[in-house]
């Protein structure tokens, strides 16, 4: 079998993200295949190049050979040379593993009782949307998610909208709110299903905004006849947290193994732009100090001081004093999946206690994301 390596201009599911097709060909026939999806991923504040693995698939009568794992490995090997400095896909359980990846991201869900919902003040009327919407709406985003860890960055110019609401087919559409001027204010992204009331996502600061946006899922509720509204948003969402006032549940499901899971592609790289991140939007000091970290994938010292973190001279793989992690385990750290201590507490860790306090300040858990529209 021979190995194609395509660069293509619009990759599935949405074919209007450019990236890469790698195939395996027998015959002039493309018997297994993958694409690499072009994002750039905020982690922290900084933003790392991410190739998204995306569409993993095999012919049914060459199953069973290996080939996935073959485009795999070409895949793995391409990003390496191409630049990218790390990679998520959403896969299947115990089979992703293999190949360096870990689970790094939740999903969330927000539940409110419609009735409960209907309290919201809703004094701006939502207009429908319109193409012309989309840069406004991509700079909100953009904005109140510059510190969200696993979102992407969408550029105001070229971003064409979203391709879906919740679920990888589910049609979307999309509510905005405007000021006098007509300037959008804040959006709302949401299922077009009669069977259910359900947002991807929602973008806008304030009251007057937030309650519009609750007020009209509500009203939409109750046109549908459904008694809950969901939101497919972490619970430090701002929608979520104004959802609070009137009573709302909030689900986190964190997966064994399998759905949103991400790797290491280039470790030095990767680390630059980690140590960048430290202390970008903390709302609290973080304690000064280095640690020398290692794993399979490479060794450095991370540095933080005078309000800014670095990379230090490189050490060899497995120096004594380092902590030592799989590459796996330090992605998840990094991305607020898991803290040192519970990499620790599982044996995924070794560490000193003073490395484990400075880890642990430094990479506290949080609520990454990537919402529905961008994933691949």
């Amino acid at each position: 079998m021979d190995l194609r390596i395509t660069r293509v201009a619009d990759c599935p599911p949405d074919l209007v993200s450019p990236g890469w097709k790698i195939e395996l060909i027998e015959d002039g026939k493309s018997v297994s295949r993958l694409w690499i999806v072009d994002r750039t991923m905020r982690i922290g504040g900084t933003q790392v190049k991410m190739g998204g693995i995306s569409t993993v698939g095999t012919d049914d009568a060459y199953r069973g050979k290996g080939l996935a794992a073959q485009v795999m490995e070409a895949a793995l090997e391409l990003m390496e040379k191409e630049g990218y400095e790390a990679s998520l896909l959403h896969g299947i359980p115990d089979f992703y593993h293999r190949f360096g990846f870990a689970p790094c991201m939740p999903e969330y869900g927000i539940r409110i009782a419609t009735i409960n919902a209907e309290r919201a003040p809703g004094p701006l009327a939502l207009r429908s949307f319109q193409e012309s919407d989309n840069p406004a709406i991509a700079r909100l985003y953009n904005g109140e998610n510059a510190w969200r860890t696993g979102t992407a960055v969408r550029d105001a110019e070229t971003w064409k909208g979203f391709p879906r609401s919740v679920g990888w087919f589910t049609k979307p559409a999309v509510r905005v709110t405007v000021d006098a001027r007509d300037r959008v204010t804040g959006y709302v992204l949401y299922d077009d299903d009669p069977s259910r009331c359900r947002a991807a996502e929602a973008g806008g600061m304030g009251g007057e905004v937030l309650g519009s946006i609750l007020r009209f899922l509500a009203q939409r509720a109750v046109d549908l006849r459904k008694e809950e509204i969901h939101l497919a948003m972490p619970p430090d969402h701002p929608l979520a947290i104004y959802a609070r006032k009137f009573g709302c549940e909030a689900d986190i499901r964190y997966p064994r193994n399998g759905e949103f899971m991400g790797r290491i592609i280039r470790f030095p790289s990767f680390m630059e732009r980690l140590a960048e991140s430290l202390g970008r939007g903390s709302d609290h000091p973080l304690p000064e100090g280095e640690v020398a970290l290692s794993c399979e994938s490479g060794a450095c010292i991370l540095t933080f001081r005078n309000g800014r973190g670095a990379l230090g001279d490189a050490l060899s793989q497995g120096a004594e004093g380092s902590a030592r992690f799989g590459q796996g385990t330090l992605f998840q750290m990094a991305m607020g999946y898991r803290t040192a201590r519970d990499l620790l507490a599982a044996g995924e860790l070794q560490a000193t206690s003073s490395q484990l306090d400075l880890l642990d300040a430094w990479f506290p858990l949080g609520n990454a994301t990537l919402y529905w529209p961008d994933r691949f």
